[in-house]
């Protein structure tokens, strides 16, 4: 192995992982007791005061969170300059540069090390392309992008101990909750469904707040009219300690916020009861959402094992017991014992992305298509059911993100003035022969057009890019271009 960086960017706590080329470790914030730090920054007219935990902490009224998915928005951020505001990747940038400190406070030189960043299922392409821009101007250049469920699968379930099994990983934080099956066969860790929720530990922190500032109003009645005002200035903090309120909901914790609103003062008791009521909804979309990606890998649910818990959320008490409850003895949710891990605790399991991503770049692991990937050419004379897919990567393949595949396809129809092409995925050509459709691209076509020529590519950040090129009548370049996002990928395992 050589050495490498994995970063887990959360959406509430961000990991550090280093692999040294021996063993791999957690690399935190000065005097931290936790390997968490929180994706959190503070700024006073227009320059950050705080990171991590002294910005959530200190500074927690003022901080802005959830970074992650703010790189998602079309929004300019308050930094305390009057009349304007900063983008979502140049706070992204600023918070980046205070990691790459930590890192040299550590003597690791995240320039001078290939570094690997996981993504969330169904991180949006826009928020891909600013997390890469928001990384290399924050100091820490991104050589590849993993699925998060991929890269703690590889920590929590080493390869070499599930070959030709088929595996499941949970992976339930603060503000997504990520699936996927993945079967190992070959050293290679194919992705065989995916599914996504937008939902974690921030949501539930949102619902205690909220019902804290209710009941707050419901005692002070002549201040209800404010409440959209009071939301905007005190929300942060009574996210904070919602948060908190959270993890010790089994005994009905007080929150509390003295001044709260000028001489009014803020007390408010969770009731477990209630809060349990309210985790039954997302927990039952959780088990909901497994049973789908484990129909949709064409597996039967028995098979799957181990099933792999992640994430902060599925420390709560409620979530734990429903999810041990619905997969038995099935579920992993401790590190193995490995020569990697020897100075990582055992019940770090919330690391597992961070340490797989550091492992699979240390151990030069690349990309590989868990579905062939094509086309099928179809016009109004036919109907897809009649058409066969074919492939242009095949599955299995080592994804080479500078190599580009052209190829001539044949326009059934040019009199119609339009190619339909169909782009598709394919597990096995005696179950799907025509292939999955993924993308529909209509192509304007002249009527003496026999022909179209496509370019494929998946791009470094992990896009199948479709352009279309020839003489094609009346298309702007701009047009001729796709991207598609919702790709299955796996992983080859060294």
């Amino acid at each position: 192995m050589r050495s490498a960086i994995g970063i887990d960017f959360g959406t509430t706590n961000t990991r550090l992982a280093f692999c040294d080329g021996i063993q791999v470790r957690i690399l935190t914030e000065p005097q931290a007791v936790s390997p968490f730090i929180p994706s959190t920054i503070a700024y006073r007219q227009g320059r950050p005061i705080a990171y991590g935990q002294e910005a959530r902490t200190i500074h927690g009224d003022e901080a802005i969170a959830s970074l992650k998915w703010l790189l998602a928005q079309d929004a300019t951020l308050d930094v305390g300059i009057p009349d304007r505001g900063i983008s979502p990747t140049e706070v992204v940038a600023d918070f980046v540069g205070h990691l790459k400190r930590i890192f040299l406070a550590n003597r690791v030189d995240p320039e001078e090390h290939m570094v690997a960043v996981t993504v969330p299922v169904g991180y949006p392409l826009r928020a891909r392309r600013a997390l890469v821009a928001a990384f290399q101007k924050g100091g820490v250049p991104i050589s590849v992008l993993y699925p998060e469920p991929v890269a703690a699968l590889y920590a929590a379930a080493p390869a070499t101990t599930r070959e030709g099994k088929v595996c499941a990983i949970l992976d339930w934080g603060g503000g997504t909750l990520d699936i996927a099956c993945l079967r190992i066969k070959e050293g290679k860790a194919y992705v065989l469904s995916t599914e996504g929720l937008k939902e974690g530990g921030d949501d539930f922190d949102a619902w205690i707040a909220r019902d804290a500032l209710d009941v707050f109003l419901s005692r002070n009645l002549d201040l209800q009219n404010d409440r959209d005002l009071i939301w905007k200035t005190k929300q942060k903090g009574l996210l904070l300690r919602a948060e908190s309120a959270k993890w010790d909901y089994n005994y009905n914790p007080t929150l509390r916020w003295d001044g709260f609103v000028g001489n009014y003062d803020l007390e408010y008791r969770l009731d477990a009861d209630l809060f349990r009521e309210r985790l039954k909804n997302p927990v039952s979309k959780a088990i909901r959402l497994f049973s789908q990606a484990v129909k949709d890998s064409g597996e039967p649910e028995r098979l799957i094992k181990p099933i792999i818990l992640s994430g902060g959320t599925r420390n709560l008490d409620f979530v734990r017991h429903s999810l041990e409850g619905e997969f038995g003895d099935r579920i992993i949710d401790e590190l193995p014992k490995t020569g990697h891990f020897k100075d990582v605790d055992k019940n770090r399991i919330d690391s597992a992305t961070a340490l797989g991503a550091a492992l699979l770049m240390a151990n030069e692991s690349r990309p590989v298509f868990s579905r062939s990937i094509g086309v099928r050419m179809a016009d109004a004379r036919h109907t897809a059911d009649m058409d066969l897919f074919w492939p242009i990567f095949h599955r299995g393949e080592i994804i080479q993100p500078q190599k580009t595949k052209e190829v001539e396809l044949f326009v059934t129809n040019p009199s119609c003035g339009v190619a339909r092409l169909l782009i598709c995925d394919q597990l096995e050509p005696d179950l799907e022969p025509a292939g999955r459709l993924l993308r529909f691209f209509p192509v304007p076509v002249s009527k003496e057009e026999i022909s179209i020529f496509a370019k494929f590519r998946v791009t470094e950040d992990l896009l199948l890019e479709v352009t279309v090129i020839g003489a094609i009548a009346g298309i702007n370049p701009e047009d001729s271009r796709c991207y598609i996002a919702n790709l299955a990928f796996g992983f080859d395992l060294p």
